[in-house]
């Protein structure tokens, strides 16, 4: 039976469930198989004296253990619940209780996300308190005993991960109400925002407030940058020209940062950190993706392109070719010709192959000792002008043959004493 506790909690979440839901929502808390039944909606808040120094703060039940269900993601890893505290200085810090008691302690979890909507963190805490729920063989007992002739897993599932995105979005609304909005809605679509980067615009002094917030509505798409950078947060604190600054630390043109204004919305957040920013400037503007599919396609293969062209000690514009004249058609048209995914570590890890198991093994035979030049130098003597498409070509034709003679690790031995 429930208690009177367990259905006042129960009542707060069933609002938008039909009648059949709201009917396995309470027969799984009535033999306690749900966390939420074992916790109030997280609204425990602390006084501004109180002796633990928070302003506010909010627990959310986890309920992992070492016997039950272990997460998938280490993130969460046998965590009991999460204390999210918002401290007397009006910075915040968040932590992961392992303990069984719901005292204030844990480890500081510094990548926590709980100020976007879109936040992978928040997904993945309620697929595995679900998980908690379902995998627990007391759970897979009473459903075959009780459940398995009016529910499917698949439909369990889905009210489950309802009622928990309930709760736990409830939990995180109600500490949020309380923070200062300003620095909320800058961190809204900044999806790797945490704690400290919230922190880095509590100030008491309001003109470097001020100056931070807006340094940020200015450029969202470099909050790392702006919060990171020492000389940069100088800049902003000192009320100086930012522009001049990001273009200096950076070391990229006002074209690059001017494309950014444009089209930041396209490319994935975590993607735009210092180094990637600074490898834009290697194309001309002209020549960097502007559609969304283009841009895309240009993250997930610039930081190798850029690698090779530095290894060949090559311009990466003129390497890229005839991609900067389309990314996504340039890609496909290149893998319609390879009849393979385009992958830029097969050359790379050519150049490494190659001198170890092909040139050095023949110099050895033919002239009893090594002469080889550094595997680096090889590659750029030979290999230096040829176009993206050679190479992915004959990086493919040597992986055939590199593959080949490694069948079994007895054959790559015997190819080796060959030549010795």
């Amino acid at each position: 039976m429930l208690d009177k506790e367990q259905l006042l909690n129960c009542q707060e979440f069933l609002t938008t469930f039909d009648d059949k839901s709201k009917e396995l929502i309470l027969l799984l808390v009535s033999h306690n198989l749900l966390v939420a039944s074992r916790t109030k909606l997280a609204n425990l808040q602390l006084n501004s004296n109180n002796t633990y120094g928070f302003n506010s703060s909010v627990w959310i039940e986890l309920g992992f253990n070492q016997s039950t269900c272990q997460p998938q993601n280490n993130f969460f890893n046998g965590l009991k619940g999460i204390w999210l505290l918002e401290k007397k200085n009006k910075e915040l810090i968040f932590l992961g209780n392992s303990k069984e008691s719901k005292c204030i302690s844990g480890k500081t979890l510094h990548q926590f996300n709980i100020f976007s909507d879109r936040s992978s963190h928040i997904n993945e805490l309620i697929e595995q308190l679900v998980s908690v729920c379902m995998v627990s063989e007391t759970f897979q007992q009473f459903y075959k005993s009780n459940l398995s002739k009016q529910f499917s897993l698949t439909q369990i599932r889905q009210i489950l991960y309802k009622l928990e995105n309930i709760r736990v979005n409830k939990a995180i609304d109600f500490f949020k109400s309380s923070l200062d909005s300003k620095i909320l809605d800058v961190l809204q679509n900044y999806i790797p925002a945490n704690a400290y980067q919230y922190n880095y615009f509590v100030t008491a002094n309001e003109i470097i407030q001020r100056n931070r917030l807006q340094a940020a509505n200015s450029y969202p798409f470099l909050i790392p940058t702006l919060t990171d950078n020492f000389y940069i947060r100088q800049c902003i604190d000192n009320g100086n020209s930012l522009q001049i600054e990001i273009l200096k630390q950076l070391g990229i043109t006002k074209g690059v940062l001017k494309y950014l204004r444009t089209h930041a919305q396209y490319f994935d957040i975590q993607f735009l950190n210092f180094r990637n920013i600074q490898n834009l400037g290697n194309f001309s503007i002209d020549t960097l993706p502007k559609t969304e599919r283009d841009i895309n396609t240009y993250c997930h293969h610039s930081d190798k392109l850029i690698e090779l062209a530095n290894y060949l000690k090559m311009n990466p514009q003129k390497l890229a070719g005839s991609l900067t004249n389309g990314w996504y058609q340039g890609i496909n048209s290149l893998e319609k010709i390879l009849n393979m995914p385009v992958d830029i570590t097969l050359i790379l890890n050519m150049f490494k192959e190659m001198p170890v198991f092909l040139l050095m093994p023949i110099q050895k035979k033919l002239f009893n000792r090594i002469v080889i030049q550094s595997s680096q130098q090889l590659a750029i003597d030979w290999y230096a002008n040829e176009s993206l498409k050679d190479l992915l070509l004959i990086a493919k034709k040597w992986h055939n043959f590199y593959f080949s003679i490694q069948t079994s690790h007895r054959s790559l031995i015997n190819y080796q004493n060959y030549f010795h």
